[in-house]
């Protein structure tokens, strides 16, 4: 691990990985109407749980960006970290291009087809489901200067990040009604394509996520300081969680709708782009990191592994769709498709475990590094 790198952020970045396949996991399962009420919203309270992951990536990203104890950033730096990110995004959105091909023959039409469609799914970061995040974080990597100059002048000009992150929250929540009230009127079927493009693909906008990621850099600058804030209120911390919790899962039954098929929640609302999610998901991060500071100092041993696994996360991430599809399908063929707990814990369990296994032993292939990251 790297000098520069802090191991509790290591720890939340390890915590962050997995609720991130869980989520993907459990979306297999979560699409379909359920003849038992008990189960589906089970389902809605454990993915509710595991929205903090890409909000805390995100923030990770920020705090990457900002925290450095040995050296300035510099032009090669950045263009270094651009390449690292860029470069493997290419590959895998084209891998995943034929793979989906692979799944589906008959979607394949001609060449030209294929690489216009490439062409666009390299623009769009929709090769595969996942590669949607590796578009806002290429964003944030292009606009971390931009970023870091405004707040390098905020902070010359003497003002207090206690004046700046309540509007950043205020600001937040009004950006999260524009993206879920707003932009959607906008869109007409003949209208502007540019425009319905970007409407079709406003959770790839690094706008709607810029919060996250000046709060990572909020979280470098004063990494001390809020470590011990987070300490001394963190009965305050789970309090605040558990409350709001509390509250999504009675909007989980709000929202929860029954037909011939069976019952089903529009899982939506627990989206992290969600006006009602900011609060939880602030309270579920600040937990999280918590719940790392812990293991960093009293868990030796579940440290060196979580750390072995945020050393290969962004690998992981690249590859773990192919072992969720392969997984959830054995598991759901196994148990006869009955979508318990059980059987998501099984799939969740080995798609992690051979999605790391496989990165790491892809990161030994020296060669591959720079396109399977």
């Amino acid at each position: 691990m790297s000098k520069n790198r802090v191991v509790e952020i290591e720890v939340l970045r390890s915590l962050a990985f997995g609720s991130i396949i869980f989520q993907h996991i459990l979306g297999g399962f979560l699409i379909n109407s359920y003849p038992h009420f008990g189960v589906i919203y089970l389902q809605y309270l454990f993915l509710t749980l595991s929205r903090f992951g890409v909000p805390a990536f995100v923030l990770i990203s920020g705090f990457a960006s900002s925290y450095e104890t040995n050296a300035s950033s510099t032009v090669g730096k950045y263009f270094k970290r651009l390449r690292k990110i860029l470069v493997p995004y290419i590959f895998w959105s084209v891998f995943f291009s034929f793979y989906n091909i692979y799944l589906n023959p008959k979607a394949f039409g001609s060449w030209n087809k294929f690489s216009v469609n490439t062409l666009f799914s390299l623009l769009k970061g929709d090769a595969m489901y996942h590669l949607w995040f590796m578009v806002l974080i290429l964003q944030f990597c292009l606009l971390s200067p931009l970023i870091k100059r405004f707040i390098n002048r905020f902070e010359k000009n003497k003002l207090n990040w206690a004046f700046l992150l309540p509007i950043l929250i205020l600001g937040q929540m009004g950006l999260m009604w524009i993206y879920i009230n707003f932009l959607p009127s906008l869109y007409h079927e003949k209208g502007n394509s540019i425009l319905n493009a970007l409407i079709l693909n406003r959770d790839k906008i690094f706008i709607f996520w810029i919060f996250y990621y000046i709060l990572g850099i909020f979280a470098a600058k004063n990494y001390s300081n809020l470590v011990k804030l987070l300490h001394k209120y963190k009965i305050v911390i789970l309090l605040g969680f558990i409350s709001t919790f509390i509250y999504l899962a009675l909007e989980g039954i709000k929202y929860s709708s029954h037909d011939v098929s069976g019952y089903s929640i529009n899982s939506i609302i627990t989206s992290p782009i969600y006006p009602k999610m900011i609060i939880f998901l602030l309270l579920a991060i600040s937990l999280m990191f918590l719940l790392s500071s812990k293991i960093t100092t009293k868990k030796p041993v579940l440290k060196k592994y979580l750390c072995i696994v945020a050393d290969n996360s962004f690998r992981a991430y690249l590859i773990h769709p192919i072992f969720v599809r392969y997984f959830t399908i054995t598991i759901k063929n196994l148990f006869y498709n009955q979508s318990s707990l059980l059987e998501i814990a099984v799939s969740f369990i080995l798609t992690a475990a051979a999605t790391i296994i496989t990165a790491i032993l892809l990161g030994k292939i020296k060669p591959l590094r720079i396109i399977t990251g």
